[in-house]
């Protein structure tokens, strides 16, 4: 379904599927920067942006705080109080520079944890709900006992 109105727009995002959700977003994103650069109108950025708590299987990367600094960094305003975002008048738009996907800007690799530190989070989160020193010694000790055990047979 292309996106060419107000109305589609938001029955897109109504109606997302987890599998469609990066093509759709990258549809919606298109149409609603296309009208910022064609008639400076922000209605269907404020219909994403309120949409985007609602949208299951989001890209990583796209978030509410994302795209909010995002339309900072084009140069719009986002007015907290009024829950809008205005074109200040001197701003010119050029739709090259505008990214469809724009989350992928805030995407950062995730190192993988070592052994170490799996276990440290582990004991930080046991500590934090209420485990004594003695307690984690003890389970760690019966996972030690029963490794020895599966390396026995």
């Amino acid at each position: 379904m292309a996106i060419s109105t107000i109305k589609t727009l938001k029955n897109a995002l109504k109606r997302v599927s987890k599998a469609a959700t990066e093509t759709t977003m990258i549809e919606a994103t298109g149409f609603a920067f296309d009208q910022l650069a064609e008639h400076r109108n922000t209605t269907p950025l404020m219909v994403i942006l309120e949409a985007l708590s609602g949208i299951a299987g989001k890209p990583k990367g796209l978030t509410r705080a994302n795209m909010l600094d995002y339309i900072g960094q084009i140069g719009l305003e986002f007015d907290k109080k009024e829950g809008t975002i205005s074109v200040p008048k001197k701003l010119k738009i050029n739709r090259d520079q505008l990214a469809n996907d724009f989350w992928t800007l805030y995407v950062t690799e995730s190192q993988p944890k070592s052994a170490a530190e799996k276990f440290e989070s582990a004991a930080r989160s046991a500590v934090k709900g209420g485990l004594s020193v003695e307690e984690m010694l003890a389970v760690l000790q019966t996972v030690a006992d029963e490794a020895a055990a599966e390396d026995a047979e």
